[in-house]
């Protein structure tokens, strides 16, 4: 999906010139927000406060499902590094600020 809009972004001529939202990018957003959504949840229902340093099986089995979606969240902060760019430099200010917009909830 990201190589999807990076793509698009890039090799399309349309996409290129105009500052639309596509399909494949609300898509890619929507799945970063969600994944982020589901981390904070995950963290904010937590029974345990050493999550991430206990070793016993429910504590590992638990941090091993938040790090599924972790993953999704810094795949997506790396894929930001490509596309805010493109956006910025060719002044798509709506791909730009939705990029801004997600990577802000990926930072906290």
């Amino acid at each position: 999906m990201h190589a999807s809009v990076f793509v698009s972004w890039t090799l399309n001529a349309e996409s290129r010139r105009r500052d639309t939202i596509s399909n494949d990018f609300i898509a890619m957003l929507s799945m970063a927000l969600v994944a982020a959504g589901h981390v904070f949840y995950l963290l904010l229902h937590s029974q345990q406060s050493d999550l991430f340093t206990n070793t016993s099986p429910e504590a590992t089995l638990y941090a091993s499902s938040v790090e599924a979606p972790l993953n999704v969240c810094e795949t997506f902060f790396v894929v930001t590094l490509a596309l805010f760019p493109i956006a910025g430099l060719r002044d798509h200010r709506w791909r730009a600020g939705a990029i801004l917009g997600i990577a802000f909830l990926h930072s906290r």
